[in-house]
């Protein structure tokens, strides 16, 4: 279905990838000239491997009736809300893609990850500062449309640890390419 384009696409893909696999899709040529890995965010937590305690986890009473009231009440916001940015929070946008931008230039930091940064820039921050709101508002009964400037700020936040986890991706996928071509 080469060309097609969704106009209201609806869907959130969530995966637990090992990061081995991950490099091993970052090398591909393939997914880096279809688009494919700049579509999605990427955490890449530090190993824990040698500082687990095996115990047992409890959750938290109340904790499990949290979540659910939070999801039916997400489920309850109308179907074409449209959401919008205070005049300052939208500030904080356009300086967030200018401060990127000027990192993704031939010399600059982010060229290596480009296509990536300029998915986070165009769409994802926006996205991020959304779902935070809903979440945000969800229980509170009435829901305002307006995203504050707050919520924007932990979008970016959310922003950079993304930008840092895609590009410890990227640069182990480059060292692993460097060492390959010694060989």
């Amino acid at each position: 279905m080469d060309g097609e384009m969704q106009c209201n696409p609806a869907l959130s893909i969530c995966s637990m990838i090992q990061t081995g696999v991950l490099h091993q899709l970052a090398e591909l040529q393939d997914s880096r000239v279809s688009g494919l890995l700049s579509k999605f965010l990427y955490s890449v937590p530090t190993s824990m491997v040698g500082y687990r305690i095996s115990k047992d986890f409890v959750l938290p009473p109340g904790h499990v009736e949290g979540w659910t009231n939070l999801l039916k009440s997400l489920v309850n916001i109308p179907v074409g809300t449209v959401l919008t940015l205070s005049a300052d929070a939208l500030g904080l946008h356009h300086e967030f893609c200018n401060w990127l931008e000027s990192r993704m230039g031939e010399r600059g930091q982010y060229h290596h990850i480009a296509d990536w940064c300029g998915k986070l820039q165009s769409g994802q921050q926006l996205r991020i500062a959304g779902l935070l709101h809903c979440l945000e508002h969800a229980l509170e009964g009435t829901f305002p449309t307006e995203i504050s400037i707050e919520t924007q700020r932990r979008a970016v936040a959310f922003c950079r640890f993304y930008l840092a986890s895609a590009e410890k991706v990227s640069k182990c996928s480059v060292i692993r390419m460097v060492n390959y071509a010694k060989k």
